[in-house]
């Protein structure tokens, strides 16, 4: 027993100096500073939501009227073959002769397709389409002649009335107003007028021809008539139309 004494001790000693050969450990590296978490901010309470307004009841949209039928447009109607103008004048009868000395010259409208006599030194205006003027130079005298569309279908009588209504409007009181024709009508009537600075004396005919109407005016004053008369005579006379 005594003799195993120095061999543990020789061991005991070796495993010292093997524990005493061992390396060293490494120093530990020490935990971070613990940072604090930031103190917790609450959430703002939330605010009420307002309270829901309902939407309006629907008005249901009113019934749609059925559309009125069709009028199915009239068939349109065919244009009247054109007519070219004549070359010359046509064939009338030559104004009468003056008993004043006063002569006469055709005018000749191949636009509006009439004719009719004027003192040869009276001023023509047929810049208006709708009206042709002649004066006398001293202005002591006017005629004229308009021209109207008409309806075949209005009588003659009922468009006379239409222009005793207008020459009233105008203060003129007619003296005369009746047919002198088939398709012919005469209104005399007097008065004051704005065209001239006199009591007047006019004379108006009708000429109506299917859907035109032809309206020959002559006025003068009244201290002028017996002047005048034979000249509005030769116009109302020889008016002629084709």
């Amino acid at each position: 027993m005594k003799a195993f004494l120095p061999v543990i001790a020789l061991v005991i000693l070796s495993l010292t100096a093997l524990a005493c050969a061992q390396p060293a450990l490494p120093t530990a590296t020490p935990y971070p500073t613990y940072t604090p978490a930031p103190t917790y901010t609450p959430y703002p309470t939330l605010a009420a939501l307002p309270t829901h307004t309902p939407y309006p009841t629907h008005t249901p949209y009113p019934t749609l009227e059925s559309l009125p039928t069709h009028t199915p447009y009239p068939t349109p109607t065919a244009l009247p073959t054109y007519t070219p103008y004549p070359t010359a004048i046509p064939n009338f009868l030559p104004p009468p002769a003056s008993i004043d000395g006063t002569s006469y010259r055709t005018y000749t409208s191949y636009r509006d397709r009439f004719e009719i006599s004027i003192p040869h030194n009276w001023i023509v205006d047929d810049s208006d389409r709708e009206q042709y003027s002649f004066d006398a130079p001293d202005e002591t005298a006017t005629a004229s002649v308009q021209i109207e569309a008409s309806s075949a279908a209005l009588p003659l009588s009922l468009l006379a009335e239409v222009l005793i209504s207008a020459s009233s409007e105008f203060g003129l009181e007619v003296l005369e107003n009746h047919q002198v024709g088939p398709n012919k009508w005469y209104i005399r009537s007097v008065g004051r007028h704005f065209d001239l600075p006199c009591d007047v004396d006019m004379e108006q005919y009708l000429v109506k021809d299917d859907d035109v109407l032809f309206i020959l005016i002559t006025a003068t004053c009244l201290q002028w008539s017996a002047k005048w008369q034979e000249a509005f005579e030769v116009f109302h006379s020889s008016f002629n139309y084709w």
